[in-house]
Order: structure tokens, then C-alpha cells, then sequence
């Protein structure tokens, strides 16, 4: 005997609508007349802020990405051998030099870690 599974394709389109009919129907036979509105209502809100931190979210990865990108694009500039358009061709300052991080470790703070009171961040 052989079984044949059913592919799952069929879940790929949208319902029609004897499918939308039968899914109210068994929410009205499950939930009852009085509490459809109240469902009904929270589900709008649960949509509506599921929007709302979707383009919020949005709109913090594309902050994000033109605040990287435009000093790429200046650096960029500057090794190429043009002159940078940003706030540093004003100033005269050097991309480079503007870029470049401290590599200096932080002051140790002998006395605590003597002590055991430094917060490390470690647990336990």
C-alpha cells in the first residue's frame, strides 16, 4: 500500500470565497455573535500597530543605512583622489584622520579588581 502525501501548494493562493465563508461560520459558531465585534476590533488593533512598528522599523534601518553610507561615499572620494564633499572639506580635516578610532585600552582600575567590586559585566 502506498501513501501519497498531498503537496502543500495548495496553501500558496489566496482563500476564495467558500473558504472565507467557512472560516466566519465556524468563528461565529466558535466565539458567538456578541463577542465578534469585540474580536473583530482588537484584531484591527493588533494590525494596525504591527503596521505602525513595521515602518517604524523601517524607517530606523534607512537612518541608519544613509548615515553609514554617506561617509563611505566621501572616504571613497578622498582615496580616489577627489575632493570630499562633506563636513570635513569644510574644516580641511582628513577622512583618515577623522576615522581613525582610539586603540587606547581604558584606564585599569587596579584598586577594584583587587577588591572584586569591578562590574565587568560577567554573570555569576
Amino acid at each position: 500500500m502506498k501513501i501519497t502525501t498531498l503537496p502543500l501548494s495548495f496553501l500558496a493562493g489566496s482563500a476564495g470565497p467558500l473558504e472565507l465563508l467557512v472560516i466566519f461560520v465556524f468563528v461565529l459558531i466558535l466565539f458567538g455573535p456578541r463577542r465578534l465585534p469585540e474580536i473583530a476590533r482588537s484584531l484591527g488593533r493588533m494590525l494596525h500597530a504591527l503596521r505602525k512598528a513595521s515602518e517604524d522599523f523601517k524607517s530606523q534601518v534607512m537612518a541608519i543605512d544613509s548615515a553609514v553610507a554617506r561617509p563611505v561615499a566621501e572616504l571613497t572620494q578622498e582615496l580616489a583622489g577627489d575632493e570630499p564633499t562633506g563636513a570635513h572639506a569644510a574644516t580641511g580635516e582628513s577622512l583618515a584622520d577623522a576615522s581613525v578610532v582610539s586603540a587606547e585600552a581604558p584606564p585599569d582600575d587596579e584598586d577594584a579588581r583587587q577588591e572584586g567590586t569591578r562590574d565587568d559585566g560577567a554573570y555569576g
